[in-house]
C-alpha cells in the first residue's frame, strides 16, 4: 500500500494526472455547448447546468493538482 502511494506522489505520475483532469474538464465544458437547452432537444436545463458544474470542477482540480508546488 505505502509503495501504491509513493507511486501516486511521484512527481511526473502528479503532473500528468493533472494534465489529464484539465483535458477532461475543457472537454466537459465544450460539451456544454451540445447540452444547452431548446425546444429542439430533450436535453433538460438541470443537465446543462450539472455538466457546466463537474467541467469547472475538474478543471480547478487539473490546474491546482499541475501547478502545485
Amino acid at each position: 500500500m505505502i509503495t501504491l502511494i509513493r507511486i501516486l506522489m511521484d512527481g511526473p505520475v502528479l503532473l500528468l494526472s493533472g494534465i489529464v483532469l484539465l483535458i477532461f474538464g475543457g472537454a466537459g465544458l465544450l460539451s456544454t455547448g451540445g447540452a444547452t437547452y431548446s425546444r429542439l432537444r430533450t436535453t433538460k436545463p438541470i443537465v446543462f447546468y450539472l455538466q457546466l458544474a463537474v467541467g469547472v470542477l475538474l478543471m480547478s482540480a487539473g490546474a491546482a493538482v499541475t501547478f502545485s508546488g
